[in-house]
């Protein structure tokens, strides 16, 4: 079977393949190889991005059925309630996850954005939810990307 039989007449890497190499060569066959990983380079690409924003919409409605928390979380008030403390830890951890995820992804060529998590360590609850063990399980190279831009933050704050 030759590789113009493997595809659909209208499959556009055919005619691409076809119009590059217009001899039946090993070439051609190489050629197509070349098209299909790109395709599939592609798709990986998209099922990332995907995963990402389904794993987003998931602690999204976690935040919003625990909005009471949350704005604690993310104004600074006083949570004394322990129950309602680990709640945050845990709220907060799920949204560092993500940004991790994020940021190894944009490590790995995946996504072509760093992720910001600026707006994370500006929160007054970041201290208390990296002292925390949700911090602790954290892979170390994230720990010292988001440690690095807390201490970039805490020197601006210092010289103001």
């Amino acid at each position: 079977m030759t590789l113009n039989e493997l595809l659909e007449p209208n499959d556009l890497r055919a005619t691409r393949v076809s119009k590059a190499f217009p001899s039946n060569s090993g070439r051609k066959t190489l050629l197509f190889v070349g098209f299909q990983i790109s395709d599939g380079n592609r798709e990986t690409r998209a099922a990332t991005i995907q995963a990402a924003l389904d794993s987003e919409i998931a602690v999204n409605t976690e935040m919003l059925r625990y909005a009471d928390t949350w704005e604690k979380v993310s104004t600074g008030e006083p949570i004394p309630d322990s129950a309602e403390r680990r709640r945050a830890i845990v709220l907060f951890n799920s949204l560092m996850t993500i940004y991790e995820n994020r940021y190894f992804q944009y490590q790995s060529g995946y996504i072509e954005q760093e992720p910001n998590v600026f707006p994370l360590i500006r929160m007054p609850f970041f201290g208390t939810w990296r002292e925390s063990g949700g911090a602790r399980n954290r892979a170390p190279g994230f720990l010292e990307y988001i440690d690095g831009i807390s201490d970039r933050f805490q020197e601006r704050l210092q010289e103001e």
